[in-house]
């Protein structure tokens, strides 16, 4: 679960801009929009952006998309490897066994 999430040098935010989902101490709409969690504590279970036009919220969207994407390609590539590797694995030991038999 992210819970928080920085970003700096990324389109529109030349400094760093942090979005964090724990639970300030306000307590307008604490029973329905937060909940708790044993290690975390107090956290937001729906985030809202509120700021002036032009400010940046949707290349903050952007810079989670971007996270993630790049999260899933490692992932992907990772997996590729593992793949790759068994493969590579059950081909030499398969050649192997064939040159003891020979």
């Amino acid at each position: 679960m992210l819970l928080s999430f920085s970003v700096k040098n990324f389109k529109s935010f030349k400094d760093e801009a942090t979005l964090d989902l724990h639970a300030a101490s306000i307590n307008d709409f604490e029973q329905i929009n937060t909940f708790e969690d044993e290690k975390e504590g107090s956290i937001l279970k729906r985030p809202y952006v509120f700021e002036s036009n032009s400010s940046g919220k949707y290349n903050l969207l952007n810079g989670i998309r971007y996270m993630r994407n790049m999260f899933v390609m490692v992932s992907r590539i990772i997996i590729f490897y593992m793949i790759c590797s068994r493969i590579f694995y059950i081909y030499i030991s398969y050649v192997y066994d064939i040159k003891r038999m020979i």
